[in-house]
């Protein structure tokens, strides 16, 4: 549940006039410009720079085009266009944009989980920006540095650099950065099963996200507060954030988004034992699951498809100008009626098709060159299809041994009361013979304490705990865990009360009567510190 901090402006390009880099802590934001204009922009910036010659123009246009790529997921483009862009910077010698690279490239590795390699860039672009006091891109590196901590559960060392990322952005008034902080940190105690501190960063985070109008940050904050709920076996509150999350992801058309909310949701239900709920919401998250891995190939497609296009339109503007060129040429060369002219125009005109016949050759391989890469996506498409039914099929099984266990232990209680009521009708006809005398008495009391033995349910409760921890799983270890003092019998009552049984079979099973039943009934909702508004039968269903 970390997010991965994209450092890209899509309103301002970078000049030459600008010899620096400008780092920011925004996300790249989809609402503010089309990816396929951002990435015509970009890619036109490279083109002039390479034709002006210019070192540091072109060095900011490989940058810059490496954010794109980035911000998209393409992470192999991102990484060609960074490392030239780091090339060009060494060569110049500009420590700022030598940082900005390593900071990007260190969050390329770190997209690919290589983290010491992201950790290496990291702490070489914190040393600059520690040294040249640029507070805001330091805060950035900080954050990054975290995120690397947390995935290789350094948890510590991820707290202390989120920490000074948050002191940071609040000396700076930066609320996204802040918000951003929030959610690091709530992460990293949510790692850590430190519940309570990660509700409540999280909490602040999504103060933040919704006074700022950062709706697709605010939905990730929902799953993560839902999350948390889903974690302490809080089904209420769970199904709450998470609803919350998916009501606002669809009103938005967020694929990716919906897809978590709908996975959190199953997880939820599932944990819960409702089974036909937790199925359901799987099957909406497998859908959108295909249409989002489709939906991320196609991105990557498009990109190719716009360097392609932005790639011919120059090969087109170029063929115009030695066109026009050649033009000229010919109609001086009528006007002075030369020898030498004309032949040094049929030179021309046989280095112009040498020349075209090359540039179709370098035109047809970059098609070729596409369309292995087109081919290339289609066959990552063809395998997360699969693993994706393949998950599916794990999962719908799954619940199949779910279901048949609840039915077990279902057909297990209804044994034990059946048993129970025949005992229970045969020790009252036998009460009733038992006023007479003699050995027939003594026989009858004998017959009785047999049976009496029998209905106790202590000989059946072993194997009807392990039935029910299989469908209820931690439900005992909970309830033990939220108050020390509960006996045996309590425990029991609270079990048979989970299976939604009624008052007489919960009578029957323990051998005691519905008097009794109602005084052991409110001692355990004492021991729980339940309020007299909260009902006992509320509370360990939902528990």
């Amino acid at each position: 549940m970390l997010f991965l901090p994209i450092f890209l402006n899509t309103g301002v390009g970078l000049t030459a006039a600008h010899s620096q880099v400008l780092i920011s802590p925004s996300y790249f934001n989809q609402d503010s410009l089309p990816m396929d204009t951002v990435l015509l922009s970009a890619k036109r910036e490279l083109i002039i720079a390479e034709k002006k010659g210019i070192d540091i123009d072109l060095a900011t246009a490989h940058l810059n085009l490496g954010k794109v790529f980035l911000s998209n997921g393409n992470t192999d483009l991102a990484s060609d266009h960074l490392y030239q862009a780091l090339e060009n910077y060494e060569r110049l010698s500009d420590d700022y944009g030598i940082a900005s690279a390593k900071l990007l490239l260190g969050n390329v590795y770190l997209f690919h989980a290589q983290y010491k390699e992201a950790l290496d860039y990291f702490f070489e672009a914190e040393i600059y920006f520690k040294s040249s006091l640029r507070q805001k891109d330091l805060a950035v590196v900080f954050h990054s540095i975290g995120n690397a901590y947390e995935k290789i559960g350094d948890f510590e060392k991820a707290r202390t650099y989120q920490s000074n990322a948050l002191s940071i952005y609040e000396a700076v008034v930066d609320q996204k950065g802040q918000a951003m902080a929030y959610n690091a940190l709530g992460s990293i105690f949510e790692d850590e099963e430190r519940f309570q501190e990660a509700y409540d960063y999280f909490l602040k985070a999504a103060a933040l996200d919704s006074a700022a109008g950062s709706y697709h940050d605010l939905i990730n904050t929902l799953n993560n507060l839902g999350d948390v709920h889903r974690k302490q076996g809080r089904f209420r509150e769970g199904v709450y954030f998470t609803s919350k999350a998916l009501s606002l992801a669809d009103s938005l058309n967020l694929t990716k988004e919906i897809l978590s909310a709908y996975r959190d949701l199953s997880k939820l239900y599932a944990t819960h034992g409702k089974l036909p709920a937790a199925l359901s919401y799987q099957d909406s998250a497998y859908h959108y699951a295909k249409y989002f891995y489709n939906e991320r190939i196609a991105s990557q497609i498009a990109n190719y498809r716009t360097l392609y296009d932005v790639q011919k339109s120059e090969m087109k503007i170029a063929q115009m100008e030695s066109k026009r060129i050649n033009d000229r040429l010919f109609r001086n060369g009528l006007i002075a009626l030369s020898i030498i002219i004309i032949s040094g125009l049929a030179l021309i005109i046989l280095q112009e098709r040498a020349k075209r016949i090359q540039q179709n050759k370098s035109y047809l391989s970059q098609v070729a060159l596409q369309n292995e890469r087109i081919k290339n996506n289609q066959l990552k498409q063809e395998t997360l299809t699969k693993a994706l039914e393949n998950e599916k099929l794990k999962e719908q099984q799954y619940y199949v041994e779910m279901e048949n266990q609840q039915k077990e232990l279902t057909g297990k209680v209804l044994h034990i009361i059946k048993k129970n009521r025949v005992l229970k009708e045969l020790n009252e006809q036998i009460g009733l013979l038992e006023k007479g005398s003699g050995p027939a008495k003594k026989l009858i009391k004998k017959m009785k304490k047999t049976i009496s033995t029998h209905v106790k349910f202590e000989h059946d409760w072993d194997d009807l705990e392990v039935r029910f921890g299989n469908v209820h799983k931690d439900f005992i270890n909970r309830l033990k865990q939220s108050e020390s003092e509960l006996t045996r019998g309590d425990l029991r009552l609270a079990v048979l009360m989970r299976m939604e049984l009624g008052s007489e079979d919960i009578a029957m099973l323990l051998g005691i009567s519905r008097e009794s039943l109602r005084i052991a009934r409110h001692r355990l909702k004492k021991k729980l510190q339940l309020n007299e508004a909260m009902e006992l039968k509320t509370f360990i269903e939902a528990f």
